[in-house]
């Protein structure tokens, strides 16, 4: 559904800003953050079992999210300049490899549960 609405977009000349890129670093908590506003990534990131490697989780949820085709720019919530100035390095260093994309997105469709985004 995502890849139709980023399409669609840009065939019509739009950008596309990727809110909650990060999605509220739910790689924080090591047990179900219930009633905090990520359980509903953490659910995710659980049932996807994704592994980012070398990588933090923000570098790879960042870099992720920026450079998928469409998205123009991401809105990261922050409240430290140290964190915004980091952010902008991760950005910096480009998109991840088309290998790790394609992982990510298979894992995605073979764990997706009928998600819906969140706003």
């Amino acid at each position: 559904m995502i890849d139709r609405g980023l399409a669609a977009a840009s065939a019509r000349g739009l950008g596309v800003i990727a809110k909650r890129p990060v999605a509220n670093a739910p790689w924080r908590f090591s047990e179900r953050p219930a009633g905090d506003y990520c359980e509903p990534y953490w659910e995710r990131m659980q049932a996807m079992r994704l592994d980012p490697g070398s990588l933090d989780w923000q570098e790879y949820a960042l870099r992720f999210a920026a450079f998928q085709p469409g998205v123009c720019s991401v809105i990261v919530g922050t409240r430290s300049l140290g964190h915004l100035r980091r952010n902008a390095e991760l950005v910096e260093r480009g998109p991840l490899p088309e290998d790790v994309v394609a992982s990510i997105r298979a894992t995605f469709a073979a764990a997706d549960d009928g998600w819906t985004g969140q706003v």
